[in-house]
């Protein structure tokens, strides 16, 4: 940060455009085309290695910029048919002279936002598949104000997170005589960092005494570094959606998943102490509010899960939190279980090591549908809110489950 803020207030004199760049950590711009003198055309890098295109994620650095003009940014290469920037979702931005003025850091931005299919068309389908479907992309289109001259601003799908994870580990102290296991994970998916927001309000949250005298909490706050640091949307540096490999992870291809598991087998079979939760933390790019996904045997595609008979236990959390978070929505849960998810790490860890309470928690890109936050954008504050309420619904869920 030090060295960009030497960099605001400096037009480059050679230029009488915007420059960009993303040759950073999480950066995936791939090319910027200027159509007009205030209009800018902007490529994304697809996930590396991938055999399925995902464009969704983006994060670049913006500068050389006039003061009080409205820039237009449109993202050209969009796969996805739909979109939360359809329905009043806003960029984020990081201002560098904002943040040393007065501190502000990552805010939602934009005005004028749509989001539409385009005339481009996916030129690497074979002719085959040419002749039968014809792919076209879709655009992000917004309108950027930046109040500073030569600011030097980042521009990114959603709130990213940087956190400090030897601060993080200094404080906490752990007693392994405790029975109750809270087993957590975020970042399977590097374009859903909404997620790391919760896990910093789990990993922090004051007043957490009692959660730590009933339950160790087992937390990996990132399962695809690498696909974080290329920039990926989803898939790691081989191309391999992680949360489809958890039936069966190879050691070599997909070791934090190998490595994850290998946790809670040992647990399992070893320690002979099943997790009392397991909760896969994920962002959701249709849906609103914050959710989550569960096993419930009945709703099965295997009919001998729906033949055996069981406790409803999965449907006491989201009740829970229906009733104590303000940000989560029950009507948008649901309990099927469906055979594309079988190898997801909430199917695997429900089927192979019994635990009942194994869910996907999902928050939303954009924001809030019902209840008190109804109609308002979701951020840090209240991601952060819902890994709070999170840990504090284990006590009450311990309580239901005793009794």
């Amino acid at each position: 940060l030090q060295y960009k803020s030497t960099r605001v207030g400096h037009l480059n004199m050679k230029y009488d455009h915007l420059l960009f760049e993303s040759r950073f950590e999480c950066g995936n711009l791939r090319k910027a085309i200027q159509v007009a003198p205030l209009y800018y055309q902007l490529v994304l890098s697809p996930d590396i290695n991938q055999t399925t295109a995902h464009y969704q994620w983006f994060y670049f650095e913006v500068s050389n910029n006039q003061a009080n003009l409205s820039y237009t940014f449109e993202i050209i290469n969009c796969h996805k048919t739909g979109s939360m920037f359809s329905l009043g979702m806003q960029p984020v931005l990081f201002s560098v002279a904002d943040n040393c003025e007065n501190g502000t850091g990552w805010v939602r931005a934009g005005t004028s936002i749509c989001y539409y299919r385009n005339l481009y068309c996916n030129n690497s389908l074979s002719p085959v598949k040419k002749e039968k479907q014809l792919k076209r992309f879709y655009s992000v289109r917004f309108n950027l104000i930046f109040r500073h001259q030569a600011d030097v601003s980042y521009i990114v799908f959603v709130y990213i997170s940087h956190l400090f994870l030897i601060y993080i580990v200094n404080k906490f102290c752990l007693n392994f005589s405790l029975i109750y296991k809270f087993f957590g994970s975020k970042i399977v998916h590097p374009g859903e960092c909404n997620s790391s927001w919760i896990m910093h309000g789990i990993l922090l949250k004051p007043k957490a005494v009692k959660l730590r005298e009933n339950f160790i909490f087992k937390l990996i706050p990132m399962l695809n570094p690498d696909g974080v640091i290329q920039g990926n949307h989803r898939c790691n540096l081989a191309g391999v959606d992680l949360n489809r490999v958890w039936d069966h992870p190879n050691k070599q291809l997909h070791p934090t998943i190998y490595h994850a598991k290998g946790i809670i087998q040992f647990m399992v079979e070893i320690l002979n102490k099943r997790p009392f939760i397991f909760v896969d933390l994920h962002g959701h790019s249709r849906q609103s509010s914050v959710f989550l996904y569960g096993n419930n045997p009945a709703e099965s595609w295997y009919s001998g899960d729906r033949a055996t008979e069981g406790k409803q236990e999965f449907i006491f959390l989201p009740k829970i939190l229906d009733k104590t978070s303000k940000g989560f929505c029950l009507s948008n849960c649901r309990f099927n279980i469906t055979k594309s998810k079988e190898s997801s790490a909430r199917v695997t860890v429900w089927r192979q090591f019994g635990v009942t309470r194994s869910y996907t928690m999902e928050s939303s890109y954009c924001g809030f549908e019902s209840g008190c936050y109804a109609g308002l954008q979701i951020g840090i504050t209240e991601l952060k809110e819902i890994g709070r309420d999170l840990c504090e619904s284990l006590l009450c869920l311990r309580k239901i489950i005793n009794e």
